[in-house]
């Protein structure tokens, strides 16, 4: 069988109309020259010369001779990807992983360097990664002096380490069944599985998500890969019969059925209960519309979660200001999402999230609004939701803060005020709330009662047929029957109340930044370390309790907060706030934030529940600063407070 590398220099070959040169399939594969070289004598050997024969000539290239048109190369290239053969050290730790996972006697670190064509000492380097890695899934790297190592652990664990290793190198993919988890499960007939799947949904009427879809064909090939090497996994019997319970039950019983007919092998039930669990995580979509299920049958489902998820909801909605008991549609949605998403996280199947950097990016209140749920949910069962599910739990609280802002909405209030309050004013009334349904009118008032009642009602706009003035609010004239030059009028005022409250909320930050609290072109070695600086800032000016810093570290270790191009919002958990006030801190040269992400720009928020909206608003404009490269690029230079302000209004 041909590596990935090998198949790339192959169809290269293949596809060219003249010889290619050395170096150029050195830039294709991200190897040496001399690998390539070396690459090339192997596949001389590997290939059928008889069929087709890779020939070299210094000078001028390599090239390709095909001796008939069997179709034999075809076949060779078979499940060809883009894959490239893994040089960086997280595809190196999945590829160590996967080949462990996979073998069943020892093998040793030489073995390894020569697969990857690294040093001994990289691959050493790299397995303690891989022991980190297989850690999170109870599994060990046992080493033998002599005789190399292996993984040892549950068949679960073993299955479930080598789904997520399926799922992360293939996740850029968008098909199916694509060339590379073809290649990875190359005795495994994928098509097949596809196909039984597919059969499933049509009988039973619902239809899986691609990402749900995927994660169900690589552990239905996991699992028949490893019954035909005698690997057999267990389940507890009070799970079965809790599962056995279920609906999902009997569709991965009738899946099952039609798996063991195709290939040829038993299933029992601790597979069919996997199954069950993975069709239960995967949410199935049906017809049924969730706003039709009422609280009662909620209550019927799960009594426990329903009046855990309830509290938590209200709980919520007092922190940050969101009516978010108030939204059924988020009650019944959230319930659906959760219940079999528990079930899946107690028995560690995790559900990738393709769109998790996206929705951190966009709907970044959302998130926290579900770091928060997920840590108090937390209190009742014993999960680790990770970053991909509290992703999902986001995209139910984003969707309802769009609903809960529609509906409050941004209708502006209006007064209208005439010499009695009367006659003509019922009339102007009337043609304002046709003409703009957006105007919420308040009261239609005589010019002594407005005078009275401005400050109670606080309209956005007052609308006067007689000389009125205030300096507090906004004013216009108009014609008691509304003409189109009032129309006009009121549609500038609405404009510029848009363009005014835009600009408001670009420099709401600024109103909780010192100097005191930034510091500039600071060296320091990690987050922690810049963490506590900021957090000592703080709390030397007396803005924050003892436990800010903690506080910090931990909700950072629930998920980070890099949101991208150098920037960082580090804070706390609610409670630690005395002052509001967000320290800064640009740093001399980006620091290892996560695992993926380098920071140098950071804003310590310490913000407490008495300016939550503006807690919305900070976050929105911190959005729209990481959106603006050549800006963040700039305040990656400032020296001072004075030039941050600048460019930050600029």
């Amino acid at each position: 069988m041909l590596n990935s590398r090998e198949k790339k220099i192959l169809k290269v070959l293949k596809e060219a109309k003249e010889p290619v040169t050395v170096s150029d399939l050195s830039a294709v594969t991200g190897v040496t020259t001399r690998t390539v070289k070396k690459d090339i004598e192997i596949l001389k050997l590997k290939l059928d010369r008889n069929k087709v024969e890779i020939i070299t000539k210094p000078g001028v290239g390599v090239w390709l001779e095909e001796k008939d048109n069997s179709g034999y190369l075809e076949n060779v290239l078979g499940a060809f990807s883009e894959v490239k053969n893994p040089v960086f050290p997280e595809d190196r730790v999945y590829y160590i992983a996967k080949r462990l996972l996979e073998t069943n006697g020892w093998m040793s670190l030489e073995d390894l360097s020569v697969e990857l064509y690294v040093s001994k000492s990289t691959v050493a380097k790299d397995l303690s990664k891989v022991e980190e890695f297989l850690k999170k899934y109870g599994l060990k790297v046992e080493k033998r002096p002599r005789y190399g190592i292996k993984v040892k652990g549950d068949e679960k664990n073993i299955r479930l380490a080598n789904a997520e290793i399926l799922k992360n190198i293939t996740a850029k993919h968008s098909e199916i069944v694509d060339g590379t988890l073809k290649e990875l499960l190359d005795d495994i007939d994928l098509l097949a599985i596809q196909k039984i799947i597919q059969e499933i949904e049509e009988e039973y009427d619902f239809i899986l998500s691609d990402i749900s879809f995927k994660g169900l064909l690589i552990h239905l090939a996991i699992s028949l890969k490893r019954l035909q090497e005698g690997k057999k996994v267990e389940m507890e019997g009070e799970d079965l019969d809790l599962l056995k319970k279920e609906k999902e039950w009997e569709i991965a019983e009738q899946l099952v059925k039609k798996v063991e007919k195709r290939f040829g092998v038993t299933m029992d039930e601790a597979e069919v209960g996997y199954i069950a669990m993975h069709l239960m995580g995967a949410k199935l979509q049906s017809d049924i519309e969730t706003e039709k299920l009422g609280e009662d049958y909620l209550k019927k489902v799960d009594y426990k979660l329903y009046v855990v998820m309830n509290a938590i909801v209200k709980d919520l909605s007092d922190v940050f200001g969101f009516d978010f008991y108030k939204d059924k549609k988020l009650l019944t949605g959230l319930f659906l999402h959760l219940r079999p998403a528990i079930n899946r996280l107690k028995n560690g199947i995790k559900l990738a999230n393709p769109l998790l950097e996206e929705i951190k990016k966009e709907c970044n209140v959302a998130f926290e609004v579900a770091i928060s749920f997920w840590q108090r949910l937390q209190k009742f069962y014993e999960i680790e939701p990770g970053e991909d599910e509290i992703g999902y739990v986001a995209i139910h609280f984003g969707a309802s803060i769009e609903r809960l802002k529609e509906n409050a909405g941004s209708r502006k209030t209006a007064i209208i005020v005439c010499a009695s309050g009367i006659g003509t004013a019922q009339f102007l009334a009337a043609r304002l709330q046709k003409i703009f349904p957006e105007i919420e009118l308040l009261k239609v008032l005589s010019l002594g009662k407005a005078k009275r009642m401005l400050d109670e009602l606080s309209p956005d706009i007052v609308l006067t047929t007689v000389p009125f003035e205030t300096k507090k609010y906004n004013v216009v004239s108009v014609s008691p029957f509304l003409e189109e030059k009032d129309v006009e009028k009121i549609s500038r005022f609405l404009r510029s109340e848009i363009r005014e409250k835009a600009q408001q909320r670009k420099w709401k930050i600024l109103d909780y930044i010192e100097s005191d609290l930034s510091i500039f072109q600071v060296k320091v070695k990690s987050k922690g370390e810049i963490i506590l600086k900021l957090s000592e800032k703080l709390k030397e000016k007396g803005y924050v309790k003892d436990g800010f810093y903690e506080s910090v570290i931990e909700r950072e270790s629930f998920s980070s907060t890099a949101i991208g191009n150098y920037v960082a919002i580090p804070h706390p958990y609610s409670g630690f706030v005395t002052v509001p006030k967000i320290a800064v801190a640009v740093l001399d040269a980006p620091i290892k934030w996560d695992e993926a992400k380098k920071v140098q720009l950071i804003f310590l928020i310490g913000l407490d529940l008495s300016v939550k909206e503006d807690f919305k608003m900070i976050f929105e404009e911190l959005s729209d600063v990481v959106e603006n490269e050549s800006k963040v690029q700039k305040l990656l230079k400032c020296r001072s407070f004075e030039e941050f302000v600048r460019i930050f209004r600029a």
